[in-house]
């Protein structure tokens, strides 16, 4: 049957691009769904590279522990999320994939005997998928296959367009890749257009022309992938934290922005999570000196600069206290929560960078349309104020 006008075209538009990027199209035909998956990239390569296992899996920050003291509040029960523990953190790794190939818009890992590698493939629609629940299964296309003799360093990421999941699911990856010490031609990435995303990989000396982004349709096969461990698995450890303050507070004090000592985080302009009676609260915290600050008109160096000054913050829960990364120890901290979407990232990040962490929950919020972190809220001020005493900022 012959194919209608117009059939082929974004087949062919992502056939042009890939030469462009001296990669050479294969014939696809033949290719089928992965006949199954490894838990563990160590499984993968212990049976692939057998004797040479040590040459193509290293492990890095090994006998880690993860220790968070307990969130603080006032007159309010805390969600199990924000207790204190302490347990062992295992370790991050790198994993060079041989004839290795890259599918789909998350950068799922297909090792050449045409098994998923689950701990380093990992999709999201409100839940992790993983393993047999991986969209590689349930919604495969053999996309057009390309290659390359290139050894491609892997930083694709399916939340790679959110803030947060940029910074600790993504740039932290880069450290592991330097330790591996192999030699990266390009790198694999995802959504690397927005401004934070240019903007912190030039200051970490990542090249435009080094990238390769990852689309719906990737289908990369390559001479060797060099794929870190993911990020979200390893439960966010010190090490990623220490990594962003290292490679970017330099960074932050570049910008030329005037600072304050206690500031207020609005979200105002997103379209979810907003806090509803937010000119009352504004009105009650400068009272007490705070200035409000929109982050999203902001660089990522003025942001770092704000929050490397700032002695006590507060905000409703959202990506851009994952500059809390770049502040002082000591610094103050008061997230506003609604009672059913109480994630607890942030509560983490205070701890590995020893903040003063208080929360507070509202009782009264709208809820989101489509997903419980949507819900907006409104923030009792009478028992903000006092949260507000109990932290000794008033």
């Amino acid at each position: 049957m012959r194919a209608k006008k117009g059939q082929h075209r974004p087949r062919l538009r992502l056939i042009r691009r890939a030469r462009r990027r001296g990669l050479r199209e294969e014939n696809p035909m033949g290719i089928h769904p992965p006949k199954g998956h490894y838990e563990l990239a160590r499984d993968c390569i212990a049976r692939l590279e057998k004797r040479r296992f040590h040459e193509f899996y290293k492990e890095f920050y090994t006998g880690e522990l993860l220790s968070c003291t307990e969130a603080k509040t006032w007159n309010q029960p805390l969600q199990s999320q924000f207790q204190a523990v302490s347990i062992p953190q295992p370790p991050s790794f790198t994993a060079v994939v041989r004839k290795g190939r890259v599918w789909g818009g998350g950068g799922a890992i297909v090792a050449r005997d045409n098994r998923l590698i689950s701990d380093v493939s990992i999709e999201w629609d409100g839940d992790l998928k993983m393993g047999r629940d991986h969209p590689i299964f349930k919604a495969w296309s053999p996309y057009p296959l390309v290659t390359t003799n290139e050894t491609i360093g892997v930083l694709a990421f399916c939340g790679s367009n959110n803030y947060f999941h940029w910074m600790y699911d993504v740039l932290p990856r880069l450290d592991l890749l330097q330790r591996t010490g192999v030699s990266i031609d390009r790198y694999l990435i995802k959504h690397c257009d927005a401004p934070y995303q240019t903007e912190t990989l030039a200051a970490l000396g990542i090249p435009k022309e080094k990238l390769l982004p990852v689309h719906d349709e990737t289908h990369l096969k390559a001479r060797r992938l060099v794929v870190p461990s993911s990020n979200v698995k390893q439960g966010y450890a010190r090490w990623s934290c220490d990594y962003l303050r290292h490679a970017l507070l330099p960074h932050g004090s570049t910008a030329n922005i005037e600072t304050f000592e206690r500031i207020y985080v609005s979200r105002a302009s997103s379209q979810y999570r907003r806090v509803t009676n937010e000119q009352e609260l504004c009105e009650l915290l400068s009272q007490h000196g705070f200035r409000t600050i929109q982050l999203e008109t902001l660089t990522v160096a003025e942001q770092i600069r704000l929050f490397a000054v700032a002695k006590a913050i507060v905000s409703p829960h959202g990506a851009g206290l994952t500059n809390l990364t770049f502040c002082s120890p000591g610094t103050k901290v008061i997230e506003l929560f609604s009672p059913d979407y109480a994630p607890s990232l942030y509560w983490l990040i205070s701890n590995h960078v020893n903040l003063d962490y208080y929360c507070l929950f509202s009782d009264q919020f709208e809820p989101g349309p489509a997903w419980a972190g949507a819900s907006n809220l409104t923030v009792d001020v009478a028992k903000l104020t006092e949260l507000l005493r109990f932290a000794g900022i008033i």
